[in-house]
């Protein structure tokens, strides 16, 4: 992304040419530091935020996803105007201010460092970067300049995005460099070299570039291809006003993410998971898991919930905040468990019929027992909810729900539900016996 930037600031404006910027290694040190201090007392916030992987899923999920979805939506209402029906639309539930906010911030944050100072978030605010940078303080091979041979033309200096090349001093930091290779291409004299026994330079550069092209590629048809995975559900009928609050003590944590306490010592934010949550029901937290937290996914079952076939989360994480299940463990881990407001229903509050939440419960561990005046209300068998969301979701009460999911603190796994054959006489004499 900040190549891209680079690339069009050199074609239509500004400074064509980049110069030696003096290295600021108080302030990378410190920064990184600072993140390693905070992961041995076992807090990762710094890390969720400054990490480039993470940063870039924010980006990606909160900001460039909703364009594709927007430009989705408006193909699929001008062709099927036609008859053409390529695209389906896809309804946006639940995004949260504050994470467009942020990621907002850091992403013109990026874009002006970029314009300004080129690769300069990546050899000075980055912690991955100040910490490969000392990694490659050790390198064997490295970009070295022969000072012999070098005429100080400067022509290495002008094509480094890092800033690391001193051409009138023959200095070029090794531990800013991001290994684009411009500068082998462009020194006539060939004074700079990349000391490699199999490859040469040439052979290096191409590589580079080509490895370049296959990630972004990846990942524009990564982006397209999430666009067409989330789904819409219908917006449920509101009712009148309940006053009884969901008392929920704990957050909702992904399958796979075996309690909070992992989960949040593990996640990164990448959003990955929420990118590819065909129901997205995965939303960036701001206060649910606090702020050392702050943006981690967790489950919204205001906005939707978990498709009980699905487990896709649960393949890609990166890092072993959620580990991978099958469909049929995925099905009888309980997230949490639903927790029912009687005085919130409308069976009480407006004495009539409702029972939404047992129609969408995939286990039918919410169920409808008898209740008055031939009305029925739900009953929660907490052994067999899997806490999925479905009965919260389609809970139709404003603003509190009559049916909340309480998260467990430690994932546990739900007894199977008990699948009863209902037998029916068939008169087979009628014309339509069913």
């Amino acid at each position: 992304m900040q190549d891209i930037v680079i690339y069009f600031k050199k074609k239509f404006g500004g400074k064509k040419r980049f110069k030696f910027i003096r290295t600021y290694n108080w302030i990378r040190y410190s920064i990184l530091g600072a993140v390693v201090l905070f992961l041995l007392f076992g807090n990762i916030f710094l890390l969720t935020i400054l990490d480039p992987y993470s940063a870039f899923g924010k980006i990606s999920v909160t900001l460039v996803k909703p364009v594709f979805i927007l430009i989705n939506n408006f193909s699929s209402k001008q062709l099927a105007a036609s008859n053409i029906f390529w695209f389906k639309p896809i309804e946006t539930t639940g995004y949260s201010l504050f994470a467009i906010i942020f990621s907002s911030a850091f992403l013109i944050l990026v874009l002006w460092f970029s314009i300004a100072k080129g690769r300069l978030y990546c050899n000075t605010v980055c912690p991955v970067g100040a910490f490969l940078g000392l990694i490659s303080k050790a390198s064997v091979f490295k970009i070295r300049i022969n000072e012999e041979s070098c005429t100080s033309c400067g022509l290495c200096s002008s094509v480094c995005k890092a800033g690391c090349i001193e051409s009138k001093t023959h200095q070029l930091d090794f531990s800013r460099c991001v290994g684009c290779m411009s500068c082998l291409s462009v020194c006539k004299t060939k004074s700079i070299n990349y000391h490699l026994p199999v490859k040469n330079a040439e052979a290096v550069k191409t590589d580079s570039a080509n490895s370049r092209r296959k990630f972004i590629a990846t990942s524009v048809l990564f982006t397209l291809g999430m666009t067409f995975l989330a789904f819409g559900e219908k917006t449920i009928q509101k009712t009148r006003n309940t006053i009884y609050p969901n008392s929920k003590k704990n957050p909702v944590t992904p399958p796979g993410s075996v309690s909070v306490q992992h989960f949040t010592d593990k996640c990164t934010a990448c959003q990955l998971c929420i990118s590819i949550c065909p129901t997205q029901v995965l939303k960036p937290s701001v206060k649910e898991y606090g702020l050392n937290g702050i943006m981690q996914p967790h489950m919204n079952y205001e906005v939707s919930f978990c498709n009980y076939d699905c487990h896709l989360c649960t393949q890609v994480c990166p890092n072993g905040a959620l580990l991978p299940l099958t469909v049929k463990e995925k099905q009888q881990t309980q997230l949490g468990i639903a927790q029912f407001i009687e005085k919130n229903c409308v069976v009480y509050t407006n004495h009539t019929a409702c029972g939404a939440c047992s129609e969408h419960c995939p286990t039918k561990a919410v169920h409808m027992i008898p209740y008055t005046d031939n009305l029925v209300i739900p009953k929660v068998d907490e052994s067999i909810c899997i806490g999925c969301g479905a009965c919260e979701f389609s809970c139709p009460t404003q603003p509190y729900k009559a049916i909340y999911v309480e998260g467990n603190g430690k994932h546990l796994q739900a007894q199977k539900p008990v699948s009863k054959d209902i037998k029916q006489k068939v008169n087979l004499k009628e014309d339509f016996p069913f």
